[in-house]
């Protein structure tokens, strides 16, 4: 068995002295902070010592505060859409879930793994249903929840010394509630 654990400490802090209100052309400023520990921890098998397999599991949790962008933009957002500016958002939170395995023979090796991501307070861009200079306003929220599955595989094959093949994929599904 080997395990890995880790955590790692964030500290974000924003300070926007002019952010421009796009209907009263007023400035205000933004400031702002979050902080945040995140850990992972990480368990790995191999059955048979020195053999060719690896099992593994690990779980791990994520952060980001809001950036710049998200807090002050006043910028064209996609055709017809203007995005002003959103103070008051949430830092985003992730816990992710893995579990796979490793096969290492002298020609041939495999790897596949199952992952969940859960997210929750994810930012995300949504009309605010009013119309600034004929423009259509978006504004960034925190979204409530996010959950992303997938499987990933690998399979590798020496057909050579200087011929390797290899095919590789993933099926990824997600799915967020505004």
């Amino acid at each position: 068995f080997a395990t890995t654990l880790a955590a790692r400490y964030t500290y974000a802090s924003v300070d926007a002295g002019q952010v421009e209100d796009p209907v009263t052309f007023a400035s205000y400023s933004i400031e702002d902070n979050w902080d945040n520990v995140s850990a992972s921890g990480r368990l790995s098998f191999t059955p048979v010592v020195d053999g060719p397999w690896l099992l593994y599991a690990g779980v791990a949790q994520a952060f980001r505060a809001p950036n710049l962008s998200d807090l002050t933009r006043l910028d064209t957002a996609r055709s017809g859409e203007l995005e002003t500016p959103s103070p008051g958002l949430d830092p985003e939170t992730f816990v992710s879930w893995e579990a796979g395995m490793k096969f290492a023979g002298q020609k041939f090796s495999a790897q596949a793994a199952y992952f969940r991501t859960d997210g929750s307070d994810v930012i995300i861009r949504s009309p605010t249903g009013l119309v600034i200079n004929g423009a259509a306003e978006v504004t960034k929220k925190n979204a409530s929840d996010l959950q992303v599955d997938g499987i990933e595989a690998q399979l590798t094959y020496l057909v050579l010394p200087q011929l390797l093949l290899f095919a590789d994929g993933r099926i990824i599904d997600g799915e967020a509630d505004a």
